[in-house]
């Protein structure tokens, strides 16, 4: 199989290649396409391509508009230029781009915008025919042209926006995510939370079109695929993990462990699971689940022994910062954010997944903003 691959550095394919890729295709399926014109006039805008596509003898022709990338705001704009070029003309619109899914094509299909791929999927109408194909796997590789904004120490910038609608600046959102950084002891993480991977976290968000810029000013329009995109992109924090007893109650563990915590520099925070009971939406666990970013220090700390029987303790290491962010500090316990405890839940058990359910409520309405 041909897999377009860049020559200059460029991440994205020139016209030119996506109808070549294209053009060879969909020949697997004894359709031709000819290019009639390129950059042809449409009421004093540009049609990217006339084509002519034939299919078992019979033949249509499109007013092609390509985009190089199939974000969903490339395929909004490419949708409403097809559109307006078929609106202006006797052309069908169509648009193509490096890959579609399935679930793409169906709400192209739903919207009666012909579509097609650079890994030889297809919708196309026309009065003469209508062919669809999907499936096939995506061809078009070539580097990631954005960081992911809801994994990891990256999504700390997106899960800004559940708690504040609008930002006036990236240098505005950098200051709020790094004050939800801050410890107890006035310590925040601000060399790790760089301007640069704001705008890129703020630039994805944007092709996903979750969030708005305008004039610098920054704005969430989709709340509930925001949280979407942050549950299936979610990974737990990955790191050693120890399982035990203490001969401390809860209350007591929490007082030595922030007592060490301060003196030592390192940080701690229940995991989302644990703070569940916080939130109101599970029953307190017998067992302390914590995240700490000291290991051996958190264990000389509780007098820690490794034990799977009767075990009241387990400690997870991670030096990463999302687990750290908006902590909730109440009766000396340092419990996760609402948003670290959702995710967890979403992607637990399912008496965890139902348990979720109301504190996703909360998020989705604001409940949590700051």
């Amino acid at each position: 199989m041909y897999f377009w691959k860049p020559t200059t550095g460029r991440q994205n394919p020139t016209e030119i290649e996506l109808l070549k890729l294209a053009t060879e295709a969909i020949s697997a399926e004894a359709l031709t396409m000819i290019v009639l014109e390129q950059q042809a006039p449409m009421r004093g805008r540009y049609i990217d391509a006339i084509v002519e596509i034939t299919w078992q003898g019979r033949r249509e022709r499109y007013a092609c508009e390509i985009k190089g990338a199939s974000t969903p705001r490339a395929l909004e704009a490419a949708i409403a230029q097809a559109s307006f070029a078929g609106a202006n003309s006797n052309l069908r619109p169509l648009i193509l781009v490096p890959y579609l899914s399935e679930e793409k094509l169906r709400i192209l299909a739903e919207q009666e915008v012909s579509a097609m791929d650079a890994s030889g999927n297809a919708f196309l109408q026309s009065d003469q025919f209508l062919f669809w194909r999907s499936g096939q796997p995506n061809r078009f590789r070539t580097p990631s042209q954005h960081l992911n904004p809801f994994r990891g120490d990256n999504s700390i910038f997106s899960r800004c926006f559940l708690l504040r609608r609008e930002f006036e600046s990236l240098s505005e959102l950098r200051a709020f995510a790094t004050k939800l950084m801050e410890r107890p002891s006035g310590q925040m993480e601000r060399e790790r939370l760089l301007l640069g991977t704001a705008s890129k976290t703020v630039q994805a968000l944007e092709e996903q079109l979750i969030v708005q810029k305008t004039r610098g000013m920054l704005k969430l329009l989709d709340r509930r695929k925001l949280l979407t995109q942050l549950r299936l992109n979610y990974q737990p924090p990955i790191g050693r993990k120890v399982v035990g007893k203490i001969p401390f109650d809860r209350f007591l563990a929490w007082d030595r462990l922030r007592f060490e915590a301060e003196r030592k520099g390192f940080r701690i925070a229940a995991t989302g699971t644990y703070s569940a009971t916080f939130f109101g939406v599970l029953s307190p666990s017998e067992k302390l689940s914590v995240y700490v970013d000291d290991l051996d220090a958190a264990l000389n700390a509780l007098e820690f022994t490794e034990a799977k029987a009767f075990a009241n303790c387990e400690l997870i290491e991670t030096r990463k910062n999302f687990p750290y962010f908006d902590l909730q500090w109440e009766s000396g316990i340092t419990w996760a954010s609402p948003i670290q405890s959702w995710l967890e839940l979403a992607n637990g058990t399912s008496r965890e997944q139902e348990a979720g359910q109301d504190l996703e409520r909360m998020i989705l309405h604001g409940g949590w903003g700051r």
